[in-house]
């Protein structure tokens, strides 16, 4: 997919819902072809597109609401954790300040980026002071390194992101696998959304590590409002 020419934000953002039109919709049409195959049990596969809709709009919502206060929400990161990842790692009653659907899309997506990474992938929830790797590339600039957060990591270990991929990781449109090269970004448009950040290390051929980190109260940590522009969030390598 090239990238439209220069615009404003709103362009961004339709490219996204485009992307997400795409991936969420396919499978909502397997689930069409099924419901004129079993005639009586149709109803059940019908229930599964119209859940498949709404869980389209309202993502939709959030995405079109990211620069805008949406107000409070929480969710139980553990469950949504052991929901999507049934082997990982999450003790009971980790809860962050994000909506839960907002929180699965972009944990479905950081595990899909590293199950086409190939080799194990493994994720652990967790409740810590924030710390980033020497090297990583993080999606915006914390303020409070050292405040407990809540933390999501997803590890794989594939064959790693090249140093010049891992310099346009969060930017809309720079495609690293083949793809539209938009999901990352979007992923850290909800994220900035609820006072979070995301950052990503990897040893190519190795290790890749995702992280997603949280407030798991009412004070952000993020050091502003990040909202996408043409360019796309500032890429900030934490110190070595």
């Amino acid at each position: 997919m090239k990238r439209p020419p220069h615009g404003p934000d709103e362009l961004v953002i339709a490219g996204m819902l485009a992307h997400e039109l795409r991936s969420l919709f396919t499978p909502v049409l397997a689930r069409c072809a099924a419901a004129r195959r079993v005639g009586a049990d149709a109803a059940g596969a019908c229930g599964a597109i119209e859940d498949g809709i709404r869980r389209f709009l309202r993502l939709a919502e959030l995405v079109l609401a990211t620069g805008a206060s949406a107000g409070p929400a929480t969710c139980d990161v553990s469950e949504i954790v052991r929901a999507l990842s049934p082997g990982a790692e999450a003790p009971p009653g980790i809860r962050a300040g994000i909506d839960g659907l907002a929180l699965e899309h972009v944990l479905m997506n950081l595990l899909d980026n590293a199950r086409r990474g190939g080799g194990v992938v493994s994720v652990r929830a967790l409740r810590a002071p924030l710390s980033i790797p020497a090297g990583a590339i993080v999606s915006c600039s914390p303020w409070n390194a050292g405040a407990e957060v809540v933390q999501v990591l997803v590890v794989d270990t594939g064959r790693g992101i090249s140093p010049e991929a891992m310099k346009t990781l969060f930017r809309p449109w720079a495609s690293h696998a083949g793809g539209s090269g938009i999901g990352l970004a979007l992923c850290a448009r909800l994220i900035h959304a609820a006072g979070g950040l995301i950052w990503v290390a990897s040893r190519p051929g190795q290790e890749t590590t995702a992280a997603v980190c949280l407030k798991p109260a009412a004070s952000g940590f993020c050091q502003n409002d990040h909202v996408l522009g043409e360019h796309g969030d500032r890429d900030v390598r934490a110190a070595a």
